[in-house]
């Protein structure tokens, strides 16, 4: 059952800020690619629900890599519906981090 026990083991400022200049580095449309990517590990056991990125979101990484003062806030909404996904659906948060240095490593 999901709980606060992932988030209890990267809950340190350093690693939320570690974590917030990753997504930050990531062209907008990488992040959300990202987040779609690590929505398929997070589910509800003995449900059909699961999370996705909604069409919203899509248009915000598409509107972000247009205007520059959109860009922030589509980091934020990515970081904090990442940590939503692991407080809410058990999303295995070292999976996910180790995902998301690969891509950032890419993008240097």
């Amino acid at each position: 059952m999901p709980g606060t026990k992932p988030l209890r083991v990267y809950d340190s400022v350093d690693d939320r800020r570690e974590i917030y200049y990753l997504l930050a580095r990531l062209p907008p449309r990488r992040r959300v690619e990202w987040l779609s990517y690590v929505c398929k590990g997070a589910f509800i056991p003995n449900s059909r629900t699961r999370p996705h990125v909604s069409p919203k979101t899509w248009a915000r990484a598409e509107q972000a890599e247009r205007d520059d003062s959109l860009d922030e806030g589509l980091t934020t909404e990515v970081f904090f519906d990442f940590w939503t996904m692991v407080a809410n659906y058990g999303l295995d948060v070292a999976a996910a981090l180790e995902v998301l240095v690969r891509v950032a490593k890419k993008e240097r």
